[in-house]
């Protein structure tokens, strides 16, 4: 296995858009983190690459410059699997930022949520227990200090 030659885009190019070919290369290296398996999309079913990449590096603009290293691995040829194990193994700040941003992109299409059951943050009516509390405490201070002086 040879080693990747990894280098990280100069942060001047941060705003530089992916291309039709680096979104191709994103999607085989995204399949390869997250494949289809047992119901669930893999990550270019749910258009990992297309669409939520664009929002995942908006929230998390300090990835881009390694998701533009391992596109740039993937693209200097080898399989996309093969260019996984060599960036966990020879890059892993690379490998780690690419695994958090696809996760972070795959689940954030609703296909992914509803295949797991996750309805997503829903509103619950907060209660007020006061009342309960300041009694729980009364009782406390009601039975005195109950407690063993540290030895000196």
């Amino acid at each position: 296995m040879n080693p990747l030659q990894i280098d990280l885009m100069d942060p001047a190019q941060a705003n530089i858009q992916l291309s039709g070919e680096d979104r191709a290369a994103y999607a085989r290296l995204a399949d390869v983190l997250i494949p289809a398996a047992e119901g669930m999309p893999s990550a270019s079913e749910v258009d990992v690459h297309t669409r939520w990449v664009d929002q995942a590096l908006r929230l998390r603009p300090d990835l881009r410059p390694f998701l533009m290293a391992a596109i740039a691995a993937a693209m200097d040829g080898g399989a996309p699997r093969e260019v996984v194990v060599q960036l966990a193994e020879q890059h892993p700040e690379v490998f780690a930022a690419l695994g958090q941003l696809t996760a972070g992109a795959y689940y954030m299409d609703d296909r992914v949520r509803e295949a797991m059951g996750y309805p997503g943050q829903e509103a619950r009516q907060l209660t007020d227990d006061t009342g309960e509390y300041l009694e729980m405490l009364e009782r406390v201070v009601d039975r005195g200090s109950i407690y063993r002086p540290t030895p000196q």
